[in-house]
């Protein structure tokens, strides 16, 4: 017998699946949280690794001319230093951003996966009385 409640947990619960928003929530909450969050942060680190080079690869091709004419008067170490620094430091706000970022999505998607789990216990439910239902008959 068709119930009304039934086909309309039925249609949510597609629509939830089906839904942009729903397949990332239930691919984040695949994870755990700690694990989501690292996985961010790496994804991250390796971004602004690669980024980094390449702005710096761009800096030393532009000014490779005064870096010929000049090579053995530049101070490397003090180049290097604020090379590293600067690294740091963007990595460093980059990470944070994302720490904070990763952690409001997974529990934004922990919001909605656990209303998607209130509903899938409610379809639960109608199933288990329609089991009693036909085995009292």
């Amino acid at each position: 017998m068709i119930v009304k409640n039934k086909v309309g947990l039925m249609s949510k619960l597609a629509m939830f699946e089906k839904s942009s928003e729903g397949k990332m929530a239930l691919r984040d909450i695949s994870l755990f949280r700690y694990d989501h969050i690292r996985w961010d942060l790496l994804k991250t680190g390796a971004s602004v690794t690669v980024g980094y080079a390449l702005i710096l690869a761009l800096i030393i091709m532009y000014n490779l001319e005064y870096l010929i004419k000049n090579a053995t008067s530049l101070d490397y170490k003090d180049i290097g230093v604020k090379t590293l620094g600067i690294y740091l430091v963007v990595m460093v706000v980059y990470l944070v951003f994302t720490f904070l970022y990763s952690a409001y999505t997974y529990s934004k998607n922990r919001r909605k996966f656990v209303k998607y789990r209130k509903l899938l216990s409610q379809m639960e439910r109608i199933y288990d009385e329609e089991e009693t239902e036909e085995e009292s008959k």
